[in-house]
Parts: structure tokens; C-alpha cells; sequence
């Protein structure tokens, strides 16, 4: 019974030691990786972390042949028997230590291939993760890239619909610039036709006050002429008035008296004639002389 508790010992402080490296794996295990913050990095260090541990596998992980080890322990039984000290006692204690030994060995052999089952399904499980990660990073990369072709094909109907509205723009430009080089053309025209209107209207001016001159010149010859008309009639009167007297007188006297006194008459009137020939009046429109009229009878 000893050795059987010795044995269960032995096992529970294996099974202890095991948990205990199965615990320090975990807590120091360089796969605690944060997948929701990186993908990619992640997906790296696992790739990096999961060669080394392959390759180094099989090195910390030593499984002994259970026919090599068998083959011993069944030599010494043999060389037990032979021997002349074994009693059933110390035989059953041999047996129990060496079932305990069976035992603990087999159960760390299991426990071995337990952690490294453990291990890969772990290192399996970390992948899947890894890989869940990756295709949730492809998904939303290709949302993204979907959504940024749709933004570049909205951006790029945009920038076309902007290039035809500049081409007719600058379609309006060009008429609009050529409709301006007319207008301008027009107002040239426009005001060359003003300077000559200008001038016509100076011209017609200066020949208004020249006609104003003319016409005030006339009316003052026109009154002139009118003084000198009034004069010549008053004139006549008298000569008519004086001519009548004298034809009475002369009637009722002698002939010759009445002759020589109307040949007196005519040669005072002929030297009035030529003192008033410088009261002529001359128009310089139908260039005629307006003289005043006389009666010579």
C-alpha cells in the first residue's frame, strides 16, 4: 500500500508539474496576439511563430519507444527471479514501483501528447483565427475597393460632365468675344460716323451765323433802301405838286417863262439825280441795283 501511495505521489506531482508547464506555455506563449488590431502584422508573427515551433518540436517534444523500455524493464524482472535475496514482499514492492513507474511514465507520455495536441490545435485554432481575421480584412479591403471604384467612377462622370460644361463655356467665350470684337468694330463706326456728324454740324453752324449776317445785313439795307424809297416818294410829291402849280401858272402867263423855268427845273433835278447815284443798293443774292425811281417830266 506504500508503494502504491508512493506511486499515486509520483503521478500527481507529474500531473502538477505538467499543468503547472501547460500553465507557463499559456501565460508565456508568444500567440497571445491582439487579431482585431492588426491582421496582417498578426497573420505574420503567427506564420513566423508557427515555423519555429515546428522546427523546434521535435527536439523539446521526446517520446521514448515503449518496446526498448519494456525490453528493460523485463531484463531486470528476469535477472529478479534469479536472484536468491527476492522475497514475495520486496517483489510485490518491486512490482509496485515499477507499475507505478509504468504508470507515471505512461501518463506524462500522455500528458505529453496531450500538451502537444493541445498545442497544435492551439496553434490550429490561432490560425483559423488568423485566417477568420484575414478574410474579415479581405472583405472590408474589398468594400473599401468597391467603394472607392464607385467613388471614382462618380468622381470621374463628375470631372467629364465638368470638362463638357467648360468646353461650352468656352464656346460661349469665343462668341461672346466674337459678338464684343463686332460691338467694338460698331462703336468705332459709330463714332467716326459722330466726329463727322460733329464736323457737318460745326460747318452748318458757322454757315447759319454766316446767313444770320447776311440776312441782318440785308434788313439793314432793306431799311436803308425803304428811307431812301420814302425820300424819293416825298419827292415826287413835291415834284408833282410844284409841277401842277407851275402848269397853272405857266397857263395863265406867258409860255416862255414856263419853258425856261421847267428847263430850270429839270437841270436842279438831273444834279439831285447824280447826288443821290451813291444811295444805290446792291444785293449780293439776285445782284441787282435798286435804284430809287424818278419822274423826269
Amino acid at each position: 500500500m506504500d508503494d502504491h501511495e508512493q506511486g499515486e505521489s509520483i503521478i500527481s506531482d507529474d500531473d502538477e508539474k505538467l499543468f503547472v508547464g501547460e500553465e507557463n506555455d499559456r501565460n508565456t506563449s508568444p500567440f497571445k496576439l491582439n487579431l482585431l488590431d492588426n491582421p496582417n502584422e498578426n497573420l505574420e508573427m503567427m506564420n513566423s511563430e508557427e515555423i519555429t515551433s515546428n522546427s523546434a518540436s521535435p527536439s523539446t517534444i521526446k517520446v521514448s519507444s515503449d518496446s526498448s523500455w519494456w525490453s528493460g524493464i523485463d531484463g531486470l524482472l528476469s535477472s529478479l527471479k534469479k536472484s536468491d535475496f527476492i522475497t514475495p514482499l520486496v517483489l510485490t514492492g518491486l512490482l509496485s514501483f515499477v507499475a507505478g513507474s509504468v504508470l507515471s511514465f505512461s501518463f506524462s507520455n500522455l500528458k505529453t501528447r496531450q500538451t502537444h495536441h493541445e498545442m497544435n490545435s492551439r496553434m490550429l485554432n490561432k490560425e483559423i483565427q488568423i485566417s477568420k481575421a484575414a478574410s474579415q480584412h479581405n472583405i472590408s479591403l474589398n468594400k473599401q475597393k468597391e467603394y472607392f471604384e464607385t467613388q471614382f467612377n462618380i468622381q470621374s462622370r463628375n470631372l467629364n460632365l465638368a470638362n463638357q460644361q467648360i468646353e461650352k463655356h468656352e464656346e460661349t467665350i469665343s462668341k461672346c468675344r466674337e459678338k464684343i470684337e463686332h460691338l467694338e468694330k460698331q462703336i468705332e463706326n459709330f463714332k467716326k460716323d459722330i466726329i463727322k456728324f460733329e464736323e457737318d454740324l460745326n460747318m452748318k453752324q458757322h454757315n447759319i451765323t454766316d446767313l444770320n449776317l447776311k440776312i441782318n445785313q440785308l434788313e439793314n439795307q432793306v431799311l436803308e433802301n425803304e428811307k431812301v424809297i420814302d425820300k424819293q416818294k416825298q419827292r415826287i410829291v413835291n415834284l408833282k405838286e410844284t409841277h401842277r402849280i407851275f402848269e397853272y401858272v405857266l397857263t395863265k402867263a406867258s409860255p416862255q417863262l414856263a419853258e425856261r423855268i421847267i428847263n430850270q427845273i429839270h437841270r436842279v433835278q438831273n444834279i439831285e439825280d447824280e447826288s443821290d447815284g451813291n444811295s444805290y443798293v446792291k444785293i449780293p443774292d439776285n445782284n441787282k441795283e435798286v435804284k430809287p425811281e424818278t419822274n423826269e417830266k
